[in-house]
């Protein structure tokens, strides 16, 4: 929109500052200068709006600049913002998001102690997980998000791919009768907590990971 503005101003400048300096005479159309020509000036006002871009509510504006390296490492916040005719701002929602996965995950050896002798006796089943994902993108990591989605919307496999590994990680730590008996919790916190890194790679601030269920 604003190079289109640039341009269209700069044409309608030349043919206003050409129409206002022709003058009629006997032998047709002559050009000749005069005050009037002064007034194709205005139309250089039609670039006034691409000097401002507006970022509304629950929103961070990306700024790109393609002749200043492309996207910007500072993102705008909510208001009213002075830009360049040449950069192009984009909006990221920054509302809380949400979304419900099924994942599976293996879980570790069951161990028994039988007469003081440690001994493992089989497990590593697979437990199936219905998780619940909270988060956001903030102001800060608005630019590092846009790099890596190129817009507002996050593949879910993304994420999924995400909660997997973490899940994974954390609940072979444990056979599948701890976590069915109280472990579960331990699960989700310590996966929450790889969350926060793993996502914050990828620009996503994690609010809260919960398991609703599992199998």
């Amino acid at each position: 929109y604003n190079m289109f503005s640039i341009i269209f101003s700069l044409v309608a400048m030349v043919a206003i500052f050409i129409g206002l300096s022709l003058v009629r005479t006997g032998e047709g159309f002559r050009y000749r200068f005069n005050k009037k020509s002064f007034f194709a000036l205005f139309a250089l006002l039609l670039i006034v709006p691409s000097l401002f871009s507006q970022v509304n509510a629950n929103e961070v504006g990306i700024v790109y600049d393609p002749l200043g390296g492309g996207i910007q490492d500072i993102a705008l916040g909510e208001g009213l913002h002075i830009v360049t005719p040449f950069q192009q701002v984009n909006t990221i929602s920054t509302k809380l998001r949400e979304d419900t996965f099924t994942v599976s995950a293996q879980t570790g050896k069951i161990i028994q102690v039988v007469d003081g002798v440690t001994e493992e006796t089989g497990g590593g089943q697979w437990a199936t997980y219905q998780v619940t994902l909270q988060y956001r993108v903030e102001v800060a990591n608005a630019q590092t998000f846009y790099r890596n989605f190129g817009g507002d919307v996050v593949a879910k496999s993304t994420i999924e791919a995400r909660i997997r590994e973490s899940l994974q990680e954390n609940s072979v730590k444990f056979d599948i009768f701890s976590i069915l008996k109280g472990g579960l919790n331990d699960v989700r916190s310590a996966t929450e907590a790889g969350l926060l890194v793993s996502l914050a790679e990828l620009g996503i601030t994690v609010e809260s990971f919960i398991i609703l269920d599992v199998d």
